[in-house]
């Protein structure tokens, strides 16, 4: 029209793409910029606290299949520094000389293939809220729900929830049902919340430590004191001061921003002025932003943040970015991917103008099936859990193997799929420090493998290890372990007592064995023993259907928790 009307300012404003707009349709950079070399490797350098590492890892697959699926082009997932795509998320001014604006606005940047220092990076604002386009994604932790997402709302002794709660739990912690009705299904999980797991920092994961020390201050809760860059974080120790341990909180899965709790969940329903909300409102506002109370009453506690929304989809922008990364520049073509505003699709597929611009620089797709996408399993997102029913437990590479004899549930696998040369059942298995080889115990006979192929001169007699020679030896568990920064030692369990086996000398240690009651409130005759691998402070001893969480520094059992919470066997 001419005219700078509502609609014109409106679409001035729409989050988009930080490249300039390109003149026409599917259109590639002027040198016809695109990958001479395939396959094309990336590393992703930085997570968003807004999804777990995992949703992360998957969306970008995603999103750098929709160009595979269409070209000969393939990415795979590198470790590497020099891979050719670095992939992260920045904040303001992130080091390219490219500065971010916080939320909305510009949302990401890339940079097309070539030979400078940035070719093929791409940059996401950490100033928005990262989804999948539909409110955050909630995984759930532990439970008996194999990791699925909340479902809200949900039903729990007659009262609908529609965000995660702590009701029926008097530890504080928050839960959510994964199916629509708990009274019925009684599937849950637990909520990511700062006392279950942090991320980044020097804390290697591990939970916040309330009450906290910080520059003499007592802290209660996640702070963004300290920081300018809109992170919470927390002591994992009672006081930082001292201990200078530290790590971020992960945002709550009906998390809020501003206002004055800190981050907190949403309250349902809560009290304002008198009258009961359940859900978001933007009533007492004149800036018309949705908020909520983390209180049920806003009137007495005055407590409140604001609501998230359903943020921006991290699967579509980045598809967008990547075709960026491959050649294509922005088209005016409304409805394409590559348009420079954020779209929301449905049922996603990629639209004939982005096809068009992508084999203009590529050949179609090969005839040979893509691999699939990997499924974020059970737990930690990144640990896959394989039985139920304990006789020993391994955590190897991202997996963690538990061995049964009996297969009474559906699913287990032969031992024999793993590693053909061992009996059909185990008693122990442990790996050697700095991913050294497995091994496994049966009776008074040891198997040392590398990998899936057992090495040279092996089975051998437990006595070689200075281990009892009586013809009836049955070890009960194995763990490699060690205390606070101590140097690491083998123990084995047995019965009513253990032994210490020094691997860096290949010998028992003298004054062994001693009795189990050294390991405050282990039972004698456990199942299995293992490091827990979602937190670093703790090992984890099993028997019958209890899991026994230690503390590795006092040497004390401080949680118990039933086999399905864990394992979400029914």
């Amino acid at each position: 029209s001419g005219q700078l009307d509502d609609a014109t300012v409106t679409y001035m404003m729409a989050a988009r793409c930080g490249h300039k707009d390109a003149p026409a349709e599917f259109n590639t950079f002027p040198n016809r910029d695109h990958w001479t070399t395939n396959p094309v490797t990336y590393k992703i350098k930085g997570y968003t606290p807004d999804m777990s590492p995992c949703q992360v890892r998957n969306t970008f697959k995603k999103a750098l299949r929709v160009w595979e699926e269409v070209t000969a082009l393939d990415f795979v997932e590198s470790q590497s520094d020099n891979a050719d795509m670095i992939i992260y998320f920045g904040y303001q001014e992130h080091g390219d000389g490219y500065p971010f604006d916080g939320k909305d606005g510009l949302l990401a940047h890339a940079f097309a293939a070539g030979t400078h220092a940035l070719a093929g990076d791409t940059h996401f604002d950490e100033g928005e809220f990262w989804t999948l386009g539909n409110g955050r994604v909630a995984d759930t932790y532990f439970g008996n729900a194999n990791g699925a997402p909340c479902v809200f709302p949900f039903i729990f002794q007659n009262v609908e929830y529609s965000t995660c709660t702590t009701a029926g739990r008097d530890d504080g912690m928050e839960w959510c049902a994964t199916t629509r009705n708990f009274d019925t299904d009684r599937q849950f999980g637990f909520c990511p919340h700062e006392l279950l797991f942090t991320y980044g920092g020097n804390a290697n994961g591990d939970p916040c430590t309330f009450p906290f020390v910080f520059l003499n201050q007592t802290y209660n809760t996640c702070t963004y004191d300290g920081r300018s860059d809109g992170y919470r974080w927390c002591a994992t120790t009672s006081n930082f001061d001292r201990d200078s341990k530290w790590a971020f909180c992960p945002d709550r899965s009906q998390g809020t921003d501003g206002g004055n709790a800190n981050g907190a969940s949403c309250s349902f329903p809560f009290i304002f002025n008198g009258n009961s909300y359940s859900e978001c409102t933007t009533v007492g506002r004149s800036d018309y932003r949705k908020w909520c109370s983390t209180t049920p009453n806003y009137d007495t506690d005055g407590k409140y943040g604001f609501c998230q929304g359903d943020g921006y989809s991290l699967f579509l922008v980045a598809a967008h970015e990547f075709g960026h990364t491959i050649g294509l520049d922005h088209s005016n073509s409304q409805g394409a991917l590559m348009y420079p505003m954020y779209q929301k699709f449905t049922n996603f597929r990629l639209p004939q103008d982005d096809i068009n611009g992508a084999q203009n620089l590529y050949p179609e797709r090969r005839t040979t099936p893509l691999q699939p996408l990997e499924i974020c399993p059970v737990i930690f997102c990144n640990i896959q859990i394989k039985f139920c029913f304990v006789d020993a437990m391994l955590y190897f590479g991202t997996e963690i193997f538990i061995f049964q004899v009996t297969h009474e549930p559906p699913g287990p696998y032969p031992i024999s799929s793993q590693w053909p040369d061992l009996p059909s059942s185990i008693d122990a298995v442990y790996q050697k420090p700095n991913d050294g080889p497995l091994v496994f115990f049966k009776g008074s006979k040891y198997w040392m493998f590398n990998g899936a192929r057992i090495m040279e001169g092996y089975p051998k007699h437990v006595s070689t290890l200075g281990l009892p020679s009586t013809g009836n030896f049955k070890m009960d568990a194995a763990l490699n372990w060690r205390r606070s920064k101590r140097r690491r030692r083998t123990y084995f369990f047995v019965k009513n007592q253990f032994y210490r086996y020094n691997e860096e000398k290949g010998k028992m240690d003298r004054g062994y064995p001693k009795p189990m009651s050294v390991w405050r409130g282990v039972p004698n005759n456990i199942d299995a023993a293992m490091e827990d691998p979602t937190r670093s402070r703790y090992s984890m001893f099993l028997k019958g259907n209890k899991v026994r969480y230690l503390n590795n520094y006092k040497v004390e059992v401080l949680q118990t928790d039933p086999m399905e919470f864990w394992l979400g066997c029914a």
